[in-house]
């Protein structure tokens, strides 16, 4: 299998790669020490990040390049663990701080075995993805690099996600945090399109809040580059968490754009202004039914094509479209731009939703857009050119 990075190419054998390859193929990922020799051997001269949380020793070494481009070799930093901050399928995060500069980090540890197996292709795909990725809404990959039996990723330390945000709350979302919280996301989005990366994983647990309302999209593990190909795309329902899932994943489509994430999008944005979840369906098909029983039972006339999709069925209910005045109520920030925007990105032919770009204008976003916190914002150069329609990934 070919996967590109950083402008090389590099042929992977089993969708896996030697960690001593790696550093060969990748002279900007040169290992430091010789770690090439002796990854994972007992004379390496660093600690362990170890899966035993009762073991004494809490210190361990950042043993990885930088990621930044054209940095050169950083100095290497003892960081000490402070605590775990989430366990999943992937590995572990945790919050860990540097001996000597004092730096607060979260580190993602993923286990694979280098020496045999090799570094699975999703992970090398994150970090190219990421590395590519340099803008103020994506969270900062500092490092990446391997640690034992360890792929470790260094990121920029930011204190809790939207989803814990949401729960702690006791009152609405004022409306103009909600506008930089949501221009925020959407910037983010628009910058990952524009360098052919769709997230398919957007969802409240996935960015990032930090002081002064900033916000970040983190974890691209689901993320997939259009110039990075893959042995097959993934089962339409393997991406997107349910809640956030678009249609057309749902009745079982092999094609799709960044509308997906779009998609998402408006589910988050329904979901920041009410604190509650837009769809909540516990499978797949609940979650059709809900998304129907609210947007309406979709037809070949407001979706060409979908009663071609595999999990389409004729013998659907008739639900009608409920007004969005309903979904988000005048009480939670609703008005007719609120209601409009919401309206575009849940719109169900998947090359008539908004894209990001169009998200960006949205008379929506006309009270922050200007603000001097978004002054890379002002960097983007509108085209003025007939929009084109959006590639396909197969």
């Amino acid at each position: 299998m070919e996967l590109g990075f950083e402008g090389h190419r590099i042929w992977l054998f089993r969708a896996s790669i030697r960690a001593a390859d790696f550093a060969k193929l990748y002279p900007s990922f040169t290992m430091t020490e010789d770690l090439t020799e002796d990854l994972a051997g007992e004379n390496s001269p660093l600690n362990s990040i170890s899966d035993n949380e009762n073991q004494d020793d809490d210190t361990f070494r950042n043993i990885l390049t930088s990621c930044e481009t054209g940095s050169a070799r950083p100095a290497k930093e003892n960081y000490e663990k402070l605590e775990k901050l989430g366990e999943g399928s992937y590995g572990v995060v945790y919050k860990a701080r540097g001996k000597d500069s004092g730096e607060l980090v979260a580190i993602k540890k993923i286990k694979c075995d280098c020496a045999e197996e090799g570094i699975s292709a999703s992970t090398l795909r994150e970090i190219s993805m990421l590395n590519q990725l340099r803008h103020e809404c994506v969270v900062l990959l500092k490092h990446a690099g391997f640690h034992h039996n360890h792929m470790l990723l260094i990121f920029e330390y930011i204190e809790q996600d939207l989803a814990q945000y949401l729960r702690a709350i006791t009152k609405y979302i004022p409306a103009k945090q909600v506008k930089r919280l949501m221009f925020q996301l959407v910037s983010g989005i628009e910058h990952c399109h524009k360098h052919r990366v769709l997230h398919r994983d957007l969802k409240p647990a996935n960015l990032l809040i930090g002081p002064n309302d900033v916000l970040k999209i983190a974890d691209f593990g689901l993320g997939i580059t259009h110039g990075i190909p893959v042995q097959h795309l993934s089962d339409p329902n393997e991406v997107v968490t349910l809640y956030y899932r678009a249609p057309e994943l749902l009745l079982g489509t092999k094609k799709y754009t960044g509308a997906i994430d779009m998609w998402s999008v408006g589910c988050i944005f329904a979901e920041v202004h009410t604190a509650n979840l837009l769809f909540d369906g516990d499978m797949e098909w609940e979650q059709l039914k809900e998304i129907f029983e609210t947007l309406g039972t979709p037809t070949e006339e407001k979706w060409p094509g979908v009663t071609n999709l595999p999990f389409y069925h004729p013998a659907f209910p008739r639900w009608k479209k409920k007004a969005f005045s309903q979904i988000i109520e005048k009480k939670c920030g609703g008005n007719e731009l609120c209601w409009d925007f919401l309206d575009k990105c849940l719109t169900y032919y998947p090359l008539q939703r908004l894209t990001a770009a169009e998200a960006l204008e949205h008379p929506f976003f006309d009270a922050v857009r200007d603000e001097s916190r978004f002054k890379w914002n002002k960097r983007r150069k509108i085209s003025t050119r007939p929009r084109k329609r959006q590639k396909i990934v197969e």
